[in-house]
């Protein structure tokens, strides 16, 4: 599972949307975030996964950072 974040405001709010319960397995979920500012936004939430910054914002360029993530799975 990866998770894709495209604001730093998206890693506060699944978190505080997300059950207690399922907040553990919510912060280990792998994340493609759009910049090192929603990186450490992300990581400041609790998010301790592997968080890859992808090199733009563009609907492409996350995809394919998202294919490059699944294809060293």
């Amino acid at each position: 599972d990866m998770i894709v974040l495209t604001s730093a405001g998206g890693a506060r709010a699944l978190v505080e949307l997300t059950p207690a319960g399922e907040l553990t397995r919510l912060q280990r979920t792998a994340l493609v975030v759009i910049s090192e500012r929603v990186c450490t936004a992300a990581q400041r939430a609790g998010f301790t996964g592997t968080v890859l910054v992808a090199p733009g914002a563009s609907d492409l360029i996350l995809f394919q950072t998202l294919l490059k993530w699944r294809s060293s799975k």
